[in-house]
């Protein structure tokens, strides 16, 4: 697979790291505008990965790799890239994209609660890294599930460090179950804040 019109966005030679050209008129391109929101992210990681082809001709790695280095589902990374054909030549795509073809098709319904347990297990477990009294995990992933948090995760952990190092209450041990706050929207709350130091956390 290579980027179509490579030259366009040609980055510095034998520069390292190496950059590429993003161009403004891009935010005039009506073809651009028109796919999905998973297929520009992918769009713009896919030339940022070209850009590392030694052979500086805007070659990028395998489906694998790029779903790794992106942090995407195989799956999805092969739907953005037909719908990217404008823009990548990946000329085999269909014949790779049957052999995910296993079993029946899914119905919308079944495809969307797939992409909503990779993206929960893997979204939740950033959150719950921050999380100061790790207790009760399960509830907690139950909660998040329930409240489809996988978009408010880095709002999330911001508020769980700020309420560590200022809030009052918790720098003083009393900090609610995780599944507590993540079931009463708790981020939205305000604190008592405290200019002291903070106490070593009371585990209850």
């Amino acid at each position: 697979m290579k980027i179509k019109n490579w030259a366009k966005f040609q980055h510095f030679k034998n520069r390292r790291p190496p950059w590429i050209k993003l161009h403004r008129e891009i935010l005039d391109q009506r073809d651009i505008n028109m796919i999905s929101d998973r297929s520009f992210r992918v769009l713009i990681n896919c030339w940022l990965l070209a850009s590392e082809d030694r052979e500086l001709e805007g070659s990028l790695p395998t489906i694998a790799d790029i779903a790794f280095r992106i942090r995407m589902h195989e799956k999805h990374i092969i739907e953005a890239l037909q719908e990217l054909s404008n823009f990548i030549d990946a000329s085999d795509i269909k014949m790779i994209s049957e052999r995910y073809q296993v079993g029946p098709p899914e119905t919308e319904g079944e495809t969307e609660t797939e992409n909503k347990k990779i993206c929960i297990k893997c979204r939740f477990d950033d959150f719950w890294h921050y999380w100061p009294v790790k207790r009760n995990k399960q509830k907690a992933r139950a909660a998040w599930k329930n409240k489809r948090l996988d978009e408010y995760v880095e709002t999330l952990i911001t508020d769980v460090q700020n309420r560590i190092k200022h809030d009052k209450q918790w720098i003083n041990g009393f900090i609610p179950h995780c599944s507590t706050y993540l079931n009463g929207q708790r981020w939205e709350d305000e604190y008592e804040a405290t200019n002291s130091n903070a106490k070593e956390i009371k585990r209850r």
